[in-house]
């Protein structure tokens, strides 16, 4: 089931009986099943044949990617079978599509994917540029139903690249969280905010403001466009990564 809300431009897609068969035809026996662990190093820059993603903040529960989709280019018709995944679309345009439809994507859409739905995004400007927030955190949670670059039925890619990229560093009294301070290419910067601090003082190059930790996970507290001129409806004594133009 799709639904779309106006004027937020929130597309909520949940999983219906298509994409439920898609799951029964997919898994099998043989089927890799795989968790992600704190040995599994994902700092790096993730090159894939659409462009290129990278890791922008981890904590237990929350994990935030930058994806970078070049002009015509499209990401797998995949599901997540754990865990529910936002895309906050930062820049470019592009088409968001479903087993059962399709949707435009634009500056400020956030396009909400429910476990075991399948999805696939494609870029229709130059570049398309997006964020992906994935609770709970498990970047190994994939499966792919069919693909344009034959990975069809595969796993998560390996080819990692440093060039352009800021560090994930620790952050300090935090556990467990790593954040990196600037996208690839260092067009947007990602910055943990006090809800007190976004109240008082709001920035108009501030694009999304996505809450973090284990209370907002348990709560479902939603992840928040910004509207120029509005204030957000944050929460003062919540934390949120503020996602930012540069």
């Amino acid at each position: 089931m799709t639904t779309l809300e106006a004027p937020t431009r929130r597309v909520l897609l949940q999983a219906n009986a298509d994409d439920l068969a898609a799951v029964r035809d997919l898994v099998t026996p043989e089927t890799e099943i795989r968790h992600e662990n704190p040995s599994d190093d994902l700092s790096r820059v993730v090159v894939k044949p659409w462009g290129h993603e990278s890791r922008v903040f981890a904590d237990p529960v929350y994990d935030l990617w930058h994806l970078c989709i070049r002009a015509g280019g499209a990401t797998s018709m995949h599901a997540h079978l754990r865990k529910t995944t936002h895309q906050l679309c930062l820049s470019g345009e592009g088409r968001f599509d479903t087993l059962h439809g399709s949707h435009a994507v634009t500056p400020g859409t956030i396009v909400s994917i429910g476990p075991a739905a399948f999805h696939r995004t494609r870029a229709i400007s130059a570049e398309l540029h997006l964020i992906e927030v994935e609770t709970p955190r498990n970047k190994f949670d994939l499966l792919r139903l069919h693909d344009s670059y034959d990975r069809s039925k595969t796993a998560y890619e390996a080819s990692v690249t440093s060039e352009g990229e800021s560090p994930l560093e620790p952050v300090r009294r935090r556990a467990h969280t790593h954040l990196r301070r600037t996208s690839t290419g260092a067009r947007f910067e990602f910055t943990l905010r006090s809800g007190m601090d976004i109240f008082y003082t709001p920035r108009a190059r501030d694009l999304f403001y996505v809450p973090v930790g284990f209370e907002s996970f348990i709560s479902g507290h939603p992840v928040l466009g910004c509207t120029p001129g509005t204030k957000a409806p944050v929460l003062t004594d919540q934390t949120y990564l503020a996602v930012a133009s540069r």
